[in-house]
């Protein structure tokens, strides 16, 4: 492929971008799969990966809530206090555990809101009294569901907010 003088190379998973990188770091790579491209080698950052490579990922472990905080980081410099909805689901603890981690290494303090039996105005509330610069709401079905509230909310709260899914997006959500 690299000396049919391809324009672009496409690999999937780690192994063929590992080999497409080894035999030519002049032709854009895409590269697609199940891994975390920084913590392979592929990419500087999810932000700015570098060198010829670039790509999709399949999988948010690890890896989105980071890109999440790095795009909010952009729209609201010098964030530094971040809101994050969750819900009252012990399946959002993984979720929660990424964005804590994540919050860590990028230097944001989080204010961490849990939406009690669809009372949203308690949580919101939390949100406005720790000072939030910015919102990340967790990817749940019951948000995605309840969007219409979420951004009411964050609309009032004045904040900018990032989402998990399109449909939120669509309808008044920030990203």
């Amino acid at each position: 492929l690299v000396e049919a003088d391809s324009d672009v190379l496409i690999a999937v998973g780690a192994a063929a971008t590992r080999a497409v990188r080894d035999v030519s770091r002049a032709i854009p790579t895409v590269m697609f799969g199940n891994f975390d491209p920084v913590a392979a080698g592929f990419a500087a950052s999810l932000a700015r990966p570098g060198d010829n490579i670039t790509g999709i990922m399949i999988s948010s472990e690890g890896t989105l809530a980071a890109k999440k905080i790095e795009l909010l980081q952009e729209a609201v410099l010098g964030l530094r206090r971040l809101g994050v909805l969750t819900p009252d689901n012990p399946n959002a603890a993984h979720q929660l555990d990424e964005v804590r981690t994540a919050a860590s290494t990028l230097g944001v303090t989080l204010v961490v809101a849990e939406v009690r039996r669809g009372a949203y105005d308690p949580a919101f509330a939390a949100l406005a009294a720790g000072g939030v610069e910015a919102l990340l709401v967790a990817a749940d079905q019951l948000f995605l569901r309840e969007r219409m509230t979420i951004i009411s909310h964050a609309l009032q709260l004045r904040v900018p907010a990032i989402y998990e899914w399109p449909d939120q997006v669509r309808d008044g959500g920030f990203m």
